[in-house]
């Protein structure tokens, strides 16, 4: 081998291990048989089964024929002259759609989430606004029973006795207005005789007082 072949298989080698590691690489697909595709990467024959082309059944394998597959190496044979890599496109797809239903999922719930806190906050708000009108007719339940408490109704016996002293007050009120007689009124000594006032008024009238 010259220096130039060796570089180039040792080059080969290197990313046949990375491959082996999981690396994705890309294969022409060369011609078809009764297992699936075959085709080429440098020195190593590639096959990708029929079952490893698609999710789902393949029925036309020939129009793979010519195209590049990106393929994930699922065995890697290097011994003597057979170097051969079975490789899988399935997979491939079967990894980006799980991402994008773990994606799907991952929004859904960052959706929910946000969805309870805002139910959560409004709830919230609603007792908030519960307690808040609640608590007038609280204060004014407490006041109208403290005045209620304060408020003593009187006993018969103490109504009784007021009427009694009433009554005996207007009485008393009465005797009086009977008793008084007009001298007292005009501060004439007791036992004026009235009479000898007859005709005062008239005498004054004449007189022009």
């Amino acid at each position: 081998f010259s220096e130039k072949a060796m570089e180039k298989v040792l080059k080969e080698e290197a990313e046949i291990e990375e491959i082996k590691n999981g690396k994705l690489f890309d294969a022409v697909i060369t011609a078809t048989n009764k297992g699936g595709l075959t085709g080429k990467y440098g020195s190593y024959e590639v096959f990708v089964p029929s079952s490893q082309i698609k999710m789902g059944f393949v029925k036309d394998l020939e129009k793979f024929v010519g195209k590049t597959l990106t393929l994930k190496a699922e065995k890697v044979e290097s011994r003597g002259a057979r170097r051969q890599i079975g490789g899988s496109h399935r997979v491939i797809l079967e990894a980006e759609r799980a991402e994008r239903e773990a994606a799907k999922a991952a929004k859904a719930e960052i959706e929910a989430n946000v969805e309870n806190q805002t139910e959560e906050a409004v709830a919230e708000s609603e007792v908030v606004s519960d307690a808040t009108s609640d608590e007038k007719p609280a204060i004014v339940e407490a006041n109208s029973t403290q005045s209620f408490d304060s408020f003593e109704i009187p006993s018969q016996e103490t109504v009784e006795e007021f009427n009694i002293e009433e009554a005996s007050a207007s009485a008393t009120a009465e005797q009086e207005n009977k008793s008084s007689t007009p001298s007292d009124d005009l501060g004439l000594p007791e036992g004026f005789d009235m009479s000898a006032l007859d005709g005062l008024d008239d005498l004054l009238k004449e007189a022009g007082l």
